[in-house]
């Protein structure tokens, strides 16, 4: 297996491998249509007039496009703020 399909298989394993190492999947694998050893075949919504587009790239290429997403080590996500933070739910919950 070259490197290209064994990185290509980490990010988009079915038994979540990608999210155990990153937390979370990198991209939903029923939005990947085809792989055929040299390009990928994906869609997504495009959101300025909300129409499905389908591209295929270079693996490379689309390899690239994932991990531009990946945050780096110990990069802390931020999920909820304001009023949604559990700090602001437990004060209300008191009052």
């Amino acid at each position: 297996m070259s490197v290209q399909n064994q990185i290509f298989a980490l990010l988009i394993s079915p038994l979540n491998t990608s999210a155990d190492i990153f937390g979370r999947p990198v991209i939903a694998t029923s939005r990947i249509d085809a792989y055929d050893g040299e390009n990928v075949t994906f869609h997504y919504t495009r959101h300025e007039d909300n129409k499905t587009v389908t591209e295929t790239i270079p693996a490379l290429n689309f390899i690239q496009k994932l991990i531009v997403h990946i945050p780096e080590k110990h990069f802390k996500m931020l999920r909820y703020y304001g009023i949604y933070a559990k700090h602001h739910k437990a004060g209300k919950e008191a009052s």
